[in-house]
């Protein structure tokens, strides 16, 4: 996994102040794979209470840009239903 600890203590740490103490995020895409580089940070965020509003995770993308620097980062709801949710869900690393 091609994140830090203080990365994913941030990403952590965010996405509880947004989604409350009981959120999952899962790291996903290129950024799990340690023989690539660069690439973006994805990541997908589930609650136990459901859907997410976009403007939950806008404000979380916003703040985690704001932390960790200008990196792209895309971050998807898990109440989604596409093949994206099913691959981070798959593939992917929680992180919390």
């Amino acid at each position: 996994m091609r994140l830090n600890a203080t990365e994913i203590k941030t990403i952590v740490q965010t996405a509880q102040e947004i989604f409350g103490p009981e959120v999952s995020v899962y790291l996903f895409g290129s950024r799990i794979d340690d023989t690539k580089r660069g690439g973006d940070i994805d990541l997908l965020v589930c609650t136990p209470y459901g859907k997410q509003s976009v403007l939950d995770r806008v404000l979380m993308k916003t703040r985690l840009k704001m932390r960790l620097g200008d990196q792209k980062i895309d971050i998807v709801g898990g109440d989604e239903d596409s093949p994206v949710v099913r691959t981070a869900l798959d593939t992917g690393i929680r992180l919390v």
